[in-house]
């Protein structure tokens, strides 16, 4: 890979980091304080600050190589953020002289919320999914392939949605969320005020607008649900969704990535006009069959890297292929935007 190649993938992969973009939202904030005190402009952006570290975190545990260890540093820093919320709200101010510039305090303070609403939400999302998993093992069961002459099938219910569309709903789901408890907090301030701090009420509020919000998301997600087949041919893959067949030469493709668990199951597929992804794990499954996708066949496995894709594992139970550039990078590092879709 050339010097020059290396510095624009480095770049590009700042540029989609979503700490890259809480820092610049926590800068405009910073420069905006001045004049504008903490008005919405400033608290839109401290709060879209604070909700990107969120999604950081939890985008974090969820790609960790041993899931029990994503799972456990998720459940600590969830709890962690309790005592942390309680120390910046109820005992830095007391603890501050008089007079003491106050912003940053405030500033971490209010960021804290949709961080810790995020990493809270995504935990529940996570021991709901494990709950009933396990309430569910002996009645559901992973879809399975189906040969026929040579070509591995499968059917699954999937929603054609990519993971930064799915990103962008729930951003505007919290934010529509936040806005609203804002909405009320200023109706009934009096009363609120009497009970609980701004900072807690807001978080207590938020949550319990947020929460409904995002469950009336994924509602309308899964009611876009459509029959999927997928299936594997000789060099060739084809999809059908609702009805609406689409064909991908093997020698086409630039990057496949297959995840088989998790709410974030999905097929992506990128060739060099376009992307497509179907999310299985938010979509209706038929009754007794499990919103997953089952492991790719062996012989689809060896006839992928057969045409020139290079076989990866990036952790347990999501596989990726990626074709190589003329420069050596693969084609993700090269077309760039998926890096910010690894979820």
């Amino acid at each position: 890979m050339s010097t020059r190649a290396a510095r624009s993938s480095i770049v590009g992969r700042v540029v989609r980091h979503p700490l890259s973009w809480a820092a610049v939202c926590a800068t405009g904030a910073a420069i905006l304080a001045p004049g504008l005190g903490l008005d919405l402009p400033v608290y839109l952006l401290i709060l879209a600050s604070g909700f990107l570290c969120g999604y950081w975190f939890v985008g974090l545990t969820l790609r960790d190589a041993r899931p029990r260890r994503g799972l456990l540093v998720h459940v600590i820093v969830a709890v962690l953020l309790v005592p942390l919320f309680v120390l910046l709200v109820e005992v830095m101010p007391g603890l501050l002289p008089r007079g003491a510039p106050r912003t940053a305090l405030a500033f971490v303070s209010m960021g804290v919320v949709p961080a810790a609403g995020w990493i809270w939400l995504g935990l529940i999302s996570r021991v709901t999914g494990w709950v009933r998993s396990r309430e569910r093992r002996v009645v559901q069961a992973t879809a399975e392939w189906e040969h026929e002459a040579g070509v591995a099938i499968v059917h699954v219910g999937a929603v054609r949605l990519s993971m930064r569309a799915l990103a962008l709903g729930i951003a505007v789901a919290i934010a529509l969320g936040g806005s609203m408890a804002v909405v009320v907090l200023i109706a009934v301030d009096d009363i609120v005020t009497r009970w609980f701090s701004p900072q807690l009420a807001v978080v207590l509020f938020g949550g319990a607008i947020a929460l409904p919000v995002y469950g009336v998301l994924a509602a309308l997600v899964r009611r876009r649900t459509s029959p999927c087949t997928i299936a594997f041919d000789r060099g060739v893959l084809r999809i059908t969704v609702g009805g609406e067949r689409r064909e991908l030469a093997f020698r086409d493709i630039r990057l496949l990535r297959w995840r088989q668990t998790s709410e974030y199951a999905r097929l992506e597929v990128r060739v060099a006009s376009r992307s497509e992804t179907l999310l299985i794990g938010m979509a209706r499954q038929a009754p007794g069959v499990a919103a997953a996708l089952p492991p790719l066949p062996r012989r689809v496995e060896a006839e992928l890297v057969r045409s020139g894709l290079q076989a990866s594992r990036t952790r347990r139970g999501v596989d990726e292929y990626r074709r190589p550039s003329a420069h050596g990078r693969t084609g993700t590092d090269a077309d760039a935007p998926e890096a910010a879709e690894r979820r």
